[in-house]
């Protein structure tokens, strides 16, 4: 498999704006039909109405809390509420309609049962470009929120009604570019003549991407510094290739073999590895991976179907003897790993994200096939508690493996011995957009219901150099066990990359 020199941690990019669902109302809030969202300082404000939803504009951002305290006294009268730094979009419950009283710096709404009623203040659109900027102001709430899939599907309705838009045209462009659709996003930006940054980079990264790294884990009994090449570029519509070229060299305490413990071991492995991604409909891609160990007799197969928007994605995973090295034994001897799992990623609210998985992986030995059996639990829990001026997360993860059967050698040594390991973590994750950087920092502390705890803290940078050019840099300590580690454990990751396409 390619090499894993993409930061985990850059997945909790700064969120631009936010969004919520109605929620339940604090014990020490009255419910009410009728409440009030004021502004701070002076504000422009416009507000619109499609049938019973209604949008508002504004010229300066309205306070997280101002928008938490509406939310819990309108509780069961509000059926949904997203919104982000310049607009807000409302629906109400079944059986309701809004009406909205606008003053200089408020909003004065009232839940009004079975009949859908208008004010005087309220600005009415029903031509084509009221019709474009109320869908548009939906479709930025959608993407705050954190659903680019829905986001997407309405500005792909809005683009087929209104084809010569320019604005509908680039809205869809940022929310394909969000949602990973790269080349649909860098056809159309260039259909645009787009030459902002942004654009340069889509259309930069839909040709492809060349990337070189290392990243070197200390588990003080187990160490290993892990280097490579790979390229990957678009070979048809909707279908991208690539491949790549790692060096591992693993130094490890102690390895059980057919004499016993064997002390101090280092060995080096050269793995080649190809991969294949075609996108099979709307939102369902597959992944087809395939890999050699160039000094042993391993040459393995995998692939991974994903389906859903990311907000809602469902996948299955599987592979046969895919050269693997994450035990003692195996970087000694050469080993593979065959395993099977699914799971999804679930946005429970636009500030709360689930996710799980289960697995069966089955570790082996050239010439031996499978040694070990294990079941793999993973899962977590994102909560997202501060947007601005940076973001903060709240994160849980579990990473749970326990060991089933383990073959023994005629000696009595297991071919590779593992144990159980169950982590808890329990971080706060902040992440910050400076200039043309995202840095990103980490810290918290784990929990091995089997033994042992620890910190866990990480800080990671993507620094983006010109058009083309990127850099990630990282590095930190980990308390979380790996199947053959216990304890604390330090590691460092750098990757340079270059994109391919025109710009």
């Amino acid at each position: 498999m390619r090499i894993a020199l993409i930061l985990s941690l850059s997945a909790f990019a700064a969120v631009p704006a936010a969004a919520q669902d109605a929620p339940a109302p604090a014990e020490s809030v009255e419910l009410s039909r009728e409440a009030t969202l004021a502004w701070a300082v002076p504000v422009q404000l416009s507000v619109e109405r499609d049938g019973y939803e209604v949008v508002v504009r504004f010229d300066k951002p309205l306070a997280e809390e101002e928008i938490a305290r509406f939310a819990a006294a309108t509780g069961p009268y509000l059926a949904d509420l997203r919104w982000n730094d310049d607009s807000l979009v409302m629906r109400p419950a079944e059986g309701s309609s809004i009406a909205i009283d606008q003053q200089a710096r408020s909003l004065s709404v009232r839940f009004v049962e079975d009949a859908p009623v208008g004010t005087a203040t309220a600005t009415v659109t029903s031509d084509a470009d009221g019709e474009i900027e109320l869908a548009l102001a939906r479709a930025q709430a959608d993407a705050a929120a954190g659903y680019p899939g829905e986001a997407r599907r309405r500005l792909e309705e809005l683009a087929q009604a209104h084809p010569g838009d320019a604005r509908v045209q680039r809205a869809l462009a940022d929310a394909e570019a969000a949602e990973g659709r790269t080349r649909d996003a860098a056809a159309r930006y260039l259909s645009l003549a787009a030459d902002d940054p942004m654009a340069r980079r889509i259309i930069g990264d839909a040709g492809g991407r060349v990337t070189a790294g290392t990243i070197y884990r200390d588990g003080k009994t187990f160490s290993q510094w892990e280097s490579g090449i790979d390229v990957n570029v678009p070979v048809g519509e909707g279908l991208t290739a690539g491949a790549g070229l790692r060096h591992v060299r693993t130094i490890v305490e102690s390895v059980a073999s057919a004499t016993g413990y064997l002390p101090k071991v280092t060995h080096n492995l050269t793995i080649a590895d190809g991969n294949a991604s075609l996108r099979l409909a709307d939102a369902v891609r597959i992944t087809v991976l395939a890999s050699a160990l160039l000094d042993h007799d391993v040459v393995g197969a995998g692939a991974r179907l994903v389906a859903g928007p990311p907000e809602r994605e469902a996948r299955l995973y599987g592979s046969y003897r895919m050269p693997d090295f994450s035990t003692a034994e195996q970087a000694a001897f050469g080993g593979h790993m065959t395993r099977i799992g699914a799971g999804g990623t679930f946005r429970l609210t636009p500030e709360i994200v689930v996710q799980g998985d289960a697995v069966l992986n089955r570790y082996g030995l050239p010439g031996g096939g499978v040694r070990t059996r294990t079941t793999q639990v993973l899962a977590g829990v994102d909560v997202l508690a501060l947007r601005r001026p940076l973001s903060v997360q709240l994160s849980y993860r579990l990473d749970a493996e326990y060991v089933g059967r383990v073959d023994l050698r005629p000696n009595g040594t297991p071919f590779i011995p593992l144990s159980d390991r169950e982590n808890h973590t329990v971080q706060v994750v902040m992440s910050k957009s400076i200039r043309n950087a995202q840095v990103t920092a980490a810290g918290g502390w784990t929990k091995d219901r089997y033994g042992g705890d620890g910190p866990t803290a990480s800080v990671g940078a993507l620094f983006n150099v010109g058009d083309a050019w990127r850099i990630e840099a990282g590095g930190g300590v980990s308390s979380i066990s790996r199947p053959v580690v216990s304890g604390r454990q330090y590691f460092l990751r750098l990757s340079i990359s270059r994109a391919l396409g025109r710009r």
